[in-house]
């Protein structure tokens, strides 16, 4: 089991998942809002893309936090 990934809401995030669980909605490397957790459903969050779209039920885990020169 991945390691859950903690991010603060409203953080930039980018999309890296591993090859299992790509996600056809979304480009890798694709920078993302990240909106928080999903309280009543366990390992899920909520993110906005930059033409304000929300998806909702994405895995933390398939995110991590941007590199300086990917700002």
């Amino acid at each position: 089991m991945t390691k859950r990934k903690k991010f603060k809401n409203n953080t930039i995030v980018i999309y890296d998942p591993d090859s299992k669980s790509v996600d056809p909605t979304m480009k890798i490397g694709e920078s993302v809002l990240y909106l928080g957790d999903i309280s009543n459903i366990p390992n899920h969050c909520a993110v906005a893309k930059r033409d304000g779209v929300v998806l909702w039920l994405v895995h933390p885990e398939d995110f991590r936090l941007p590199k300086e020169e990917e700002l």
